[in-house]
């Protein structure tokens, strides 16, 4: 019985997680073209969101950015991540006492610059094929 009251709560807490979408009430993602060839991309998520699926929607939209724009592939030139911190107190009526819940929610800036062409063989690390991270993330994130 706890089994299935745990599997529940997780259903339920996955269910409200802020779903892959352009920035709206609920958070989301956001691209800026800030010069020719260079975006700033921006995840703001809720508390039910991990910090690596945060990470993941910022790959993506890098990734989706990048295509929209007639490159193939990307750099992310700098990035911050980190989490908006707060709390909030709710009282309960049968118990008659406040309860202080703290959240955390992840949040992704980048700043990206796109490249003509295929990804080099030998490029560093912090260089992404935006077809293939398109190709692998988008299903999955999407749904």
């Amino acid at each position: 019985m706890k089994f299935i009251l745990v599997l529940s709560t997780l259903a339920i807490l996955a269910a409200c997680s802020t779903p892959y979408q352009e920035t709206g009430l609920a958070g989301g993602v956001e691209a800026t073209m800030i010069a020719p060839g260079t975006a700033q991309i921006s995840v703001k998520t809720n508390a039910y969101t991990n910090r690596s699926t945060a990470y993941q929607f910022a790959l993506l939209k890098a990734a989706e950015t990048t295509l929209q724009q007639g490159y193939g592939h990307f750099q992310i030139v700098s990035q911050d991540q980190y989490a908006k911190a707060g709390s909030n107190t709710t009282y309960n009526s049968y118990t008659g006492n406040f309860q202080t819940n703290s959240f955390s929610k992840p949040r992704v800036d980048a700043i990206i610059q796109m490249f003509k062409g295929k990804k080099p063989s030998s490029a560093p690390a912090n260089v992404f094929d935006a077809t293939e991270i398109a190709n692998t993330l988008g299903p999955q994130l999407r749904g």
